[in-house]
């Protein structure tokens, strides 16, 4: 029996043409499943649960890890495309 990974949980802004533009493709390309997205301009999105503040959330790139750790910025872009099959870096 094969285990999948938990997901990862992206956290994006979909009012954002160019956020919401990235995350399309990415989407398109998480065929293993390794990340879930969560559109923060949502309504209905609430922030208190996760003890963030939406301005946080809007200023820089969140991904929670399956152990509710955090990844914030250039971290959690660094996984968000190594887990969609993009290089980690720009030379890579």
């Amino acid at each position: 029996m094969t285990v999948k990974p938990l997901p990862h949980t992206v956290y994006y802004d979909g009012a954002c043409p160019l956020c919401s533009g990235e995350m399309a493709l990415l989407m398109q390309r998480n065929a293993a499943g390794l990340l879930e997205f969560v559109d923060i301009s949502a309504p209905g999105f609430d922030p208190a649960p996760l003890g963030l503040k939406l301005d946080a959330m809007l200023n820089s790139m969140h991904v929670r890890r399956p152990d509710g750790g955090w990844l914030v910025g250039i971290p959690a872009f660094e996984l968000i495309y190594a887990a969609t099959g993009h290089a980690a870096s720009p030379a890579g």
